[in-house]
Order: structure tokens, then sequence, then C-alpha cells
């Protein structure tokens, strides 16, 4: 309590009072100063030593905050390991601080005791009337304080004792939560390599880089922009129908298919996609428009030639039909270069079928060969069969269809 060594000497020196009542000396008329208890406890109050209850506070807060840390630990493992406390069990910490409690509250009742004693001894010095009688009263209590000061360093030393090992347990505490931080960060960048190489596989998986030459190139060749409104679209054009057999059902259709394509390739491009699928999107949306404006341009310009050549072939064939009106003639010999399909004009075409045969005439007395009828994708067409020997099929030959077949 910081007064312990108040009374150092109660050994009787010459007359007793130079030491307990130096007072008397001075003033031997006057009366002898009070002795306060409450005082003396005030006074040893003031003097008590707070560091070792700050240090003990400052370590459960240390041991809290640690427990805490190490707890966050363990959860973020996923609890898919079972930490080994046992590490813990042997520095028993509950135990160490359960007893340095019970040390801290034994030094302070060990210490009351002992300045109870002394505040006693005091009053009965104070109320002795003479010298012997104050000399009996130290002697009462010289073995008691110093059984009790004993007690007290006893106390002491086990405390101090005591802190060293709970200073070493300290340590160790630390220790085992530095290693398991270390092996949650060991742990945790594992993870983190783990995942960002899946990340990475998976980005690649269906992000990949096209090492192929003929894909590097055509990725690696520049589009030029294209024009809003690509690709422009036709209108339907009748001839189709007549010239293509392409009905207008099948045209609007077409169209559907176009315009679903053209939203299907926009939205995939609104997809963030990296390494080789965003320009091959882009690759394929060019290509789309390109392609299918080219195919506009083809078949509107073949439709527009169709219209010209049906208008042309029309005209000769109201030639040949009046030349075959005025004539009486079956037809007429139109291309004979290939002997194996020699294109005619006939007047009745639905009385010709399949292996009919005709004469041919240059004259109305010139025979020139025989040929034979047979259906093709461009009509009816002819074969030779026999030509006269010294002549040969021309255009605008006389074709006379016998009656009977050979």
């Amino acid at each position: 309590m910081g007064n312990e060594n108040e009374i150092k000497d109660l050994e009787p020196v010459e007359d007793g009072t130079s030491i307990f009542l130096p007072e008397a000396i001075q003033d031997p008329d006057g009366k002898p100063p009070e002795y306060s208890l409450n005082n003396e406890f005030a006074r040893a109050k003031r003097n008590r030593n707070y560091g070792f209850y700050l240090l003990v506070a400052g370590f459960m807060v240390a041991l809290i905050v640690g427990t805490l840390m190490l707890a966050q630990l363990i959860q973020e493992r996923f609890n898919r390991e079972e930490v080994a406390i046992t590490a813990f069990e042997d520095m028993r910490l509950i135990e160490i601080l359960d007893k340095a409690r019970r040390l801290e509250s034994e030094l302070e009742q060990a210490r009351t005791r002992m300045n109870d004693t002394r505040g006693t001894m005091n009053d009965e010095l104070a109320r002795a009337k003479d010298e012997e009688t104050k000399a009996a009263i130290q002697a009462k209590y010289r073995a008691r304080l110093k059984n009790q000061r004993q007690e007290v360093a006893a106390i002491q030393q086990k405390l101090d004792t005591h802190d060293v090992r709970l200073q070493e347990n300290i340590k160790k505490a630390e220790a085992l939560v530095s290693n398991y931080q270390k092996l949650h960060n060991i742990e945790m960048e594992k993870q983190r390599r783990y995942y960002e190489n899946r990340i990475a596989e998976t980005v690649l998986k269906y992000n990949p880089h096209f090492t192929e030459r003929d894909l590097r190139r055509i990725l690696g060749e520049k589009s030029p922009a294209l024009e809003k409104g690509v690709p422009k679209f036709n209108e339907f054009k009748k001839e189709l129908t007549s010239d293509a057999r392409y009905t207008e059902s099948e045209f609007i259709e077409m169209r559907r298919m176009q315009s679903d394509q053209m939203a299907v390739i926009g939205r995939m491009n609104r997809i963030p996609y990296v390494n080789s699928v965003a320009p091959t999107l882009d690759k394929i949306e060019y290509f789309a428009r390109e392609l299918t404006g080219r195919y506009e341009r083809m078949w509107s310009g073949l439709a527009d030639s169709v219209k010209v050549k049906s208008a042309q072939l029309n005209h000769f064939r109201y030639a040949f039909d009046y030349l075959a009106r005025t004539e009486p003639e079956s037809g007429y010999i139109v291309d004979p270069r290939d002997t194996d399909a020699i294109f005619v004009h006939l007047r009745a075409v639905h009385a010709v079928k399949d292996g009919t045969t005709a004469m041919v005439f240059r004259e109305d007395d010139e025979y020139v060969g025989r040929i034979q009828f047979y259906a093709a994708g461009a009509g009816v067409l002819a074969r030779v069969v026999e030509i006269q020997e010294g002549r040969k099929i021309q255009p605008f030959d006389r074709i006379l269809i016998k009656v009977r077949q050979e």
C-alpha cells in the first residue's frame, strides 16, 4: 500500500518517545497529536499503485481481441478444417487469469489486515499513559506485523512470478494467432489463384483466341463501314413467279428470316465479348449485311433482265406462231447446233408426246433427216435420229410430224 515501512524499528531506544512522540520533546506541555485512522487509510489509498490493474485490464482486452480474431479466422476457413487447440489448452489462459485475480485479492486482503493491525496499535499507543505501557503495546504487535509483512511480501513475489508466466503465455497466444493468420493468408492466396485460373479458363472457353491462319486473316482485314439503312431491300417482282417459279409467300418468308437474322446478330453484339469473339461477331454482321445487299442487287437485276428477255422471246414466239399459222407446218427448227438438244418451235406442243418422231424438210420436197422429241426442263427438245447424207439440219427447216410412231 506504500506505507509498509512506516514503522521500521519497534525496539525501544533511550526514553522511547523520540520515535513515536517527537512532539513531546519540542512541546512537553502540549497535547499529543490526534491519530486519525480514517486519514491514514485515505493516505494509503492515495499511494495505491494502479499500474498492475492497468496491466491486467490491458491483457484482458488483448485476450478478448485475440480470441475474436481467431474465431473470425476459423470461420473464414469455411468450417472445412478442424483447428487444433492443444496449444491453447497447454497455456491454460483462463486458469492463469483466475489465479492472477485470486492472488491480487489475497494481496489486497493481506495489506488490509496489516494496515488494520497498524491502525489498532497506533490507537493503543495514543491512549497509553506512560512509556512502559507503550513498550508493552509495541512488543504485543511486533511479531504480528512482522508476520503480516512477510505474508504480503510472499504474495507479492507469487504475483510477480505469475506475471512473468502470464507474459510468456501472452507471447505464445500472439505467436499462435500470427501463425493462424499466416496460414489463413496462404490459404486465401491459394483460393485466389485457383479462382483466377478458373475464371481465365471460363473466359477462354467462351471467348477463345482464334489461331487458324484463315480466321486470323479474315478478322485482321478491316471492314468498311456500312451506311445506315444497308442493306436496301427491294420490293417483290412478279417475274419471280412467272420465270423463277418463286412465289410471293416464299419471298415474304425470306424477308422475315433476314429480319430475324439481323435481330439475333444485333442482340449478340450487345454482349461484351472479348478476345476473338467480339471481332468475329462484327465480321458476321458485316458479311450478313453485305451479302444480303449484294444478293438484293443481283436478284433484282436478274428479274429486270428476265423481264426484258421475256419480252424479246414473246416477240420471237409471236413471229413463229404467225409463220406456223400461215404455213401448214407442224413446226420449225430454231437452234440445231447441239444435235442431241435441238430447240424447236411447234404449233401444237400438247400434241407431241415423249418419243414422237418427225421428218425435217428444207423445201417441200427436200428431205433433210428425222428427229425425235423428248421433254426437258427448257420445254420440248429433239435429238437427231437420222440425217440425209451430205445434208445438215439448219434453222427454219420445216418439221412434219408423222401420224404414228415408228
